[in-house]
């Protein structure tokens, strides 16, 4: 955003989605649009397209982060098509979770859409994929023009990884598919406990996550995003403050499924006395 967006820029972004996209945008000026996904997590696509023509940037988390919700192909491609018709308008695509995707769902990476390259920027890591996170290992594929502008705010700002990183993540891209696929299989178990423990319990609703490791149950409690995590917190389980993640998002938690399976399922056990005790 340092390198494509100006002040007074308008950035469409999603929600809910990852809350650092506002913050970005917030830095450099630039007026953030949210656009609130459809109840089944899809996109608000007619949303979107009428409030394009006045935008520079569109934002996307695909597979979303808190949802764990992945965009249909469909979205995607008509997304293409609405930067077809405004050519000055840019889709920063952020697939950092794009390896981890549920019950053989088909991904679409805005990589695949046809004859707008030049418009779509598009974000990954091996933090997620590869459990790197923090080591802050990452790249962007984009146009020259548009690649040059983010390498001269990378360099300047960011300067170089150390070598063990990047011999980490070298090891990493080696490292066979069936690795990847394990790890996904791996989190869908996890994903599956998650959805059995919130189904028992009154009161939550949930989407069912088809990638990343998050879900983002909706409580019906009468209490703020941040009064439910105050509370979730004293009973010995942190989650996040649905709020955080766009105006759509209050009411919402965002749980975690990345940890091991003894420790999910005591989180999940704590996450139910203290929701039961909410009322």
């Amino acid at each position: 955003m340092l390198a494509l967006i100006r002040p007074g820029d308008r950035v469409l972004i999603p929600e809910p989605t990852y809350s650092l996209y506002a913050d970005q945008a917030a830095l450099v000026g630039a007026e953030v649009v949210w656009v609130a996904n459809n109840p089944d997590g899809s996109l608000d696509l007619d949303a979107v397209r009428k409030e394009a023509p006045s935008a520079r940037m569109i934002m996307l988390c695909n597979p979303g982060n808190p949802t764990g919700r992945v965009y249909p192909a469909a979205d995607i491609h008509r997304v293409g098509g609405i930067l077809a018709a405004n050519p000055d308008l840019l889709l920063l695509s952020d697939e950092a979770y794009g390896d981890i995707i549920f019950d053989g769902l088909e991904f679409v990476s805005a990589l695949d859409l046809p004859g707008v390259t030049s418009q779509v920027i598009y974000c990954n890591t091996l933090s997620k994929s590869y459990a790197m996170t923090g080591w802050r290992l990452g790249y962007v594929v984009a146009d020259g023009l548009l690649a040059e502008k983010i390498n001269l705010i990378h360099r300047t700002i960011n300067g170089p990884l150390n070598t063990f990183v990047q011999d980490a993540g070298l090891a990493a891209m080696q490292a066979p598919g069936s690795d990847l696929r394990a790890a996904t299989a791996s989190y869908q178990k996890r994903r599956d406990m998650v959805l059995v423990a919130l189904e028992g319990i009154p009161g939550v609703e949930v989407l069912s996550p088809q990638g990343a490791f998050y879900a983002f149950p909706r409580i019906t409690a009468g209490l703020s995003s941040e009064q439910m995590t105050d509370r979730l917190t004293r009973a010995g389980v942190v989650v996040r403050a649905g709020s955080e993640f766009g105006p759509s998002g209050e009411g919402h938690v965002r749980l975690s499924f990345a940890t091991d399976r003894v420790s999910l399922a005591e989180g999940l056990r704590r996450f139910e006395t203290a929701v039961r005790d909410f009322s």
